[in-house]
C-alpha cells in the first residue's frame, strides 16, 4: 500500500490496473518470454545462442502465472478494488460501457 500512498493516486484504480498489468505480463511470458538485451548481450559474448534459455523463462513465468492464479486472481478483494474505480473520473471517461452504476453489485449499498 505504500507503493500507491507514495505516488498520490487514486487507491483502488492504481490497484486494479496494477494487477491487470502484471497479469498480462506473466500471460505474456508464459506464451513468449521476453530476453533483455542485457542477457543476449552477454549470450553473444560467450558465443552462446539465447533461444536456448527461453523455455527456462518460460517455465519461470509459468510458475510465477500459477502462483498468481493461485493467490491474486481469486482473491475475494479484488472484484471490489475494480468495482470501486467508478468514483474515479478518469475511469468513468475511460470506460464508457462501466457507466451504469446497477452493475456494481460487489459494493452493497448499490
Amino acid at each position: 500500500m505504500e507503493f500507491f500512498k507514495i505516488r498520490n493516486k487514486p487507491l483502488a484504480a492504481s490497484v486494479a490496473n496494477r494487477i491487470d498489468q502484471t497479469q498480462a505480463t506473466l500471460e505474456y511470458g508464459a506464451n513468449d518470454p521476453p530476453i533483455s538485451s542485457e542477457i543476449i548481450a552477454k549470450c553473444n559474448y560467450h558465443n552462446i545462442n539465447p533461444s536456448i534459455y527461453k523455455p527456462y523463462f518460460k517455465e519461470a513465468y509459468q510458475l510465477a502465472l500459477d502462483k498468481w492464479n493461485k493467490h491474486i486472481q481469486h482473491h475475494l478483494a479484488l472484484p471490489l478494488f475494480r468495482d470501486i474505480q467508478c468514483f474515479d473520473p478518469r475511469f468513468i471517461h475511460t470506460q464508457i460501457n462501466r457507466q451504469n452504476i446497477v452493475s456494481y453489485t460487489n459494493i452493497i449499498e448499490f
